[in-house]
């Protein structure tokens, strides 16, 4: 679907206010702001489709293999009258550049260190452009009014933008929340689901989590999936929750926890997982008895996908 006179391009199905798939929050408060919600900073990964001879605008992209490389086009669109792409790319470290179809008119002046400004002048199905390498966090500028277009998907942003993060530059990354403490209610009988929680017990060291797989009523199947770690975990049984049909850690030889809880009827499989708080980590369940969700906190707050227990943040 391509969406208002930005053109961004977007998978339906979508909500028409937050420019989310349907059922997510918005990443903005602010839903009548003309650009989109912030992305994730991967989101420039990956080349654009557009036309030049048709489209005006700059397209950024970076490669997303993660060596760091960037990529800026400016279009003609067509026009017979020209149009002047002016700003600038800043990085504290420096940068390695190369110009892309740079004729005597265009302007890269990399005089002063760490800083190259750029005058591209475009006409009709014409292109210029830049390849870059910044050593360290890069901020792009244009002064020119027409649309930045970042990465595959076309992400509409404004001037100045951190590389980096795609914010505004100079502004700071959002905290997310921490995840409450303590546990769930929950009626074994009647409420399925599986259950994730912060033990209160975890202190500024250790980050210690329950897993609990309820079938609360509904017919045997398995809760599976994996608790990805950069430090090492451990793991330990829920009581006598673990049968001979459960699978837990099967690989001891790396930082993860895998796992398979097998429930039916009011029956819960239980484990305590322990990590550095230091340490990055990631719970993916793709395995859920049939109409059930992964519930997180005493709130009981829905997740899907991959994502960090302790701040509900994506992997």
């Amino acid at each position: 679907v391509i969406l208002g006179g930005a053109q961004k391009r977007i998978t339906a199905p979508f909500d028409l206010v937050g420019l989310v798939t349907c059922g997510e929050d918005p990443v903005t408060d602010d839903p009548d702001d003309s650009v989109d919600p912030v992305p994730a900073p991967d989101a420039a990964c990956g080349e654009p489709d557009f036309d030049k001879a048709t489209e005006q605008g700059l397209f950024v992209w970076s490669d997303c293999d993660g060596s760091g490389s960037w990529h800026i086009r400016g279009t003609g669109g067509g026009t017979a009258d020209g149009i002047h792409y002016t700003g600038s790319i800043e990085s504290s470290g420096g940068l390695s550049y190369e110009g892309f179809s740079i004729e005597a008119s265009d302007i890269l002046d990399n005089s002063t260190s760490g800083l190259l400004n750029y005058t591209l002048r475009v006409w009709y199905s014409g292109q210029d452009g830049i390849e870059f390498t910044p050593a360290a966090n890069a901020c792009l500028s244009l002064d020119t009014d027409v649309a930045m277009y970042f990465g595959e998907e076309r992400v509409q942003l404004q001037s100045p933008v951190d590389l980096s993060t795609l914010l505004a530059c100079g502004t700071s990354v959002p905290v997310a929340d921490p995840v409450e403490c303590g546990a769930p209610s929950y009626d074994r009988n009647s409420e399925p689901g599986f259950y994730v929680w912060k033990n209160c017990n975890s202190d500024a060291d250790t980050e210690e989590w329950t897993l609990l797989a309820a079938s609360g009523g509904l017919s045997y199947g398995a809760f599976a999936g994996l608790l990805e770690s950069s430090e090492q975990a451990s793991v330990v049984a829920m009581g006598n929750s673990i049968e001979g049909t459960d699978t837990l850690d099967a690989d001891t030889t790396d930082t993860n926890i895998d796992f398979k809880l097998n429930v039916g009827g009011a029956g819960i499989d239980g484990i305590v997982v322990s990590f550095p708080a230091s340490s990055d980590a990631c719970l993916e369940v793709p395995t859920l008895l049939s109409g059930t969700e992964i519930l997180v906190g005493p709130d009981k707050e829905p997740v899907s996908g991959r994502f960090n227990p302790v701040d509900l943040t994506d992997c």
